[in-house]
């Protein structure tokens, strides 16, 4: 499933795909990835990007291209219109639902051992 987030478990020689959203068109979007300690490991520039529901391949690579080790790390989304004004970006972790709760009339599902409401939930693949 892909619930709001940011953080993502990457394995040795994998790729990672990142979604986010952008909130109207922009003419400038990138992305930076952080590792477990919050240092900037990559930084990516996506260019002109339309409003919607975006997903990126990230290679698992530092901003020289040099392979990453696996662990976690996490990822935000900036992007701005031509004038330079800042446009709002969600980000989405993909993640495997290991649990269901029903709480107080509520229904939560448990993403990579975070409780998320399923109402947050955007996609959900097989």
């Amino acid at each position: 499933v892909d619930a709001p987030g940011n953080k993502f478990e990457l394995g040795k020689g994998e790729t990672e795909t990142l979604s986010f959203s952008i909130g109207e068109d922009a003419s400038e979007v990138s992305i930076d990835i952080f590792n477990s300690a919050g240092a900037n490991v990559a930084s990516l520039s996506l260019g002109a990007q339309s409003a919607g529901q975006k997903e990126f391949v990230w290679p698992g690579t530092d901003s020289s291209g040099a392979p990453l080790p696996a662990g976690t790390y996490s990822f935000g989304v900036s992007a701005e219109d031509a004038s330079g004004n800042f446009i709002e970006a969600g980000t989405f972790s993909a993640g495997v639902v290991t649990d269901i709760l029903f709480e107080e009339g509520e229904t939560f599902a448990i993403v990579n051992g975070q409780k998320v409401s399923v109402n947050e939930i955007s996609k959900v693949s097989l």
